[in-house]
């Protein structure tokens, strides 16, 4: 939350509620307004950090890795960033001669010369080495929304939001979306629980 650049009267509060327990949204929201932390943005850094500290607290490792393209909400446990952007913009210049041409070559070669800084990968193998898979997890988002223009209630986006969700998560772990519906909707619970997938590929090796 520090980090995200919470202040520090929030923060302060916060922490000295630090190790309590919300059994769900509607106990942590009411506790962030007993706080009197109301601003939209103060209470998005907060309900974040609690979220973050639940997972790591049921078991997942601080060492996990967050590739992005330097935006700062994703500066979290052990932040690498993506390659392909620093180089991207560069690549997509258009020339005017020859000069132009040669200074774009020598800016992409700097780049290259540079990527050791940039690529996490080379401490930690199992990283990936660029933001292409997740930003392929929001495509569809992007696609309805050109489509329909978005959803019309609240109900409609979380409905949207979490069957998006569960597809995609079911896709990562090689789980058949379709099969796991009908396992839970059947009732026969045949299929572990995605959480418990997620950790298992998650545990170091």
């Amino acid at each position: 939350m520090e980090q995200q650049k919470l202040p520090k009267v929030p923060l302060q509060h916060l922490r000295n509620h630090c190790g309590q327990i919300y059994a769900n949204e509607v106990q942590w929201e009411a506790h962030l307004q007993c706080l009197g932390i109301t601003r939209a943005r103060h209470r998005r850094i907060a309900t974040e950090g609690a979220l973050l500290g639940s997972v790591l607290d049921h078991g997942f490792s601080p060492g996990l890795a967050i590739i992005s393209d330097d935006a700062g909400q994703f500066n979290v446990l052990l932040h690498g960033l993506c390659w392909v952007h620093a180089e991207r913009l560069v690549h997509k210049l258009i020339p005017l001669n020859e000069a132009h041409r040669q200074d774009i070559a020598s800016a992409r070669n700097q780049i290259w010369s540079l990527y050791a800084e940039l690529l996490l990968v080379l401490e930690r193998p199992d990283v990936p080495l660029h933001t292409n898979g997740s930003e392929g997890d929001v495509r569809d988002y992007v696609k309805k929304n050109k489509v329909s223009g978005g959803t019309r209630s609240d109900t409609g986006r979380r409905c949207r939001d979490t069957f998006t969700s569960l597809k995609k998560t079911c896709r990562k772990l090689g789980v058949s979306f379709w099969g796991y519906l009908t396992d839970r909707i059947s009732r026969v619970n045949e299929i572990p629980r995605l959480a418990e997938l997620v950790e298992l590929k998650a545990a170091p090796p």
